[in-house]
């Protein structure tokens, strides 16, 4: 009931009953089991802690192991271990963008088919399981990082990169150059990269404050900072008007 040799780069989920472990890396040999570790320095093996009992358990599995078992992704959806992407040895070098299954029941591997548009290879994405469908996020090449979003429908088995269609501007409000403390707020329109001074004005010059835009993009909170002299710890609230802009205060 020895637990699993120290690692990172592995990825754990869980369900009411079990944790499990998948891969990992380990440069110390010794640590990493030595000669009985065929994959050094990585770990090509799947473990399983009890929670009732507290044992751990190194799992055998039949079928095909994904090789890339550092940085890749790992959810748990009903009895089915999915695991996505990740690098083998040399980093950035022997990447992955399968997606594996392991039916923790039978204990046997699968690769599944799938079509579409699938993400690079890359290993340290997120990856979450969101109604049926697998999505990825982000991760790298080992030279390349990436902000796309994609989308595994597990019934069509067909991959999608996700687009964005949130309004393309960038809001500035405030600030100090150094001389002096600004009041002003601009907006910066992404696909044209023009700068447009807004016409409104906050109450009190202000910096080191922060700001956020509501989900709808129709208002702009904005919470403490500094003034010329003092400590400014109030809420303001930016609307979006037909007639015009106005900053009302709490």
């Amino acid at each position: 009931h020895r637990p699993p040799p120290a690692r990172s780069g592995h990825r754990c989920v869980a369900d009411n009953t079990n944790l499990y472990v998948f891969g990992g890396y380990n440069p110390d040999y010794d640590e990493s089991g030595g000669p009985d570790n065929e994959d050094y320095p990585l770990f090509r093996e799947l473990w399983r802690y009890h929670f009732a009992t507290g044992v751990w358990h190194q799992m055998g599995t039949d079928g095909y192991m994904p090789r890339e078992l550092a940085s890749m992704s790992l959810v748990l959806h009903g009895n089915n271990l999915l695991v996505f992407g990740g690098t083998g040895i040399p980093f950035g070098e022997s990447n992955g963008n399968d997606v594996h299954v392991c039916n923790v029941k039978y204990k046997r591997w699968a690769l599944l088919s799938c079509r579409g548009k699938r993400p690079s290879r890359i290993y340290g994405q997120a990856m979450a399981l969101i109604n049926g469908s697998l999505y990825v996020f982000g991760g790298t090449t080992g030279y390349i990082y990436s902000t796309d979003l994609h989308k595994l429908d597990l019934n069509t088995m067909v991959w999608t990169q996700l687009k964005p269609n949130n309004l393309s501007y960038v809001f500035i409000c405030g600030g100090y150059n150094g001389e002096v403390i600004l009041g002003d707020i601009w907006k910066l329109n992404l696909q044209t990269f023009q700068w447009v001074k807004l016409p409104a004005t906050m109450p009190e010059p202000v910096y080191f404050h922060c700001a956020a835009v509501t989900p709808l993009g129709k208002e702009k909170q904005l919470k403490e900072g500094l003034a010329a002299s003092h400590h400014n710890s109030e809420v303001l609230k930016l609307m979006r008007s037909h007639r015009r802009k106005e900053v009302e205060g709490p």
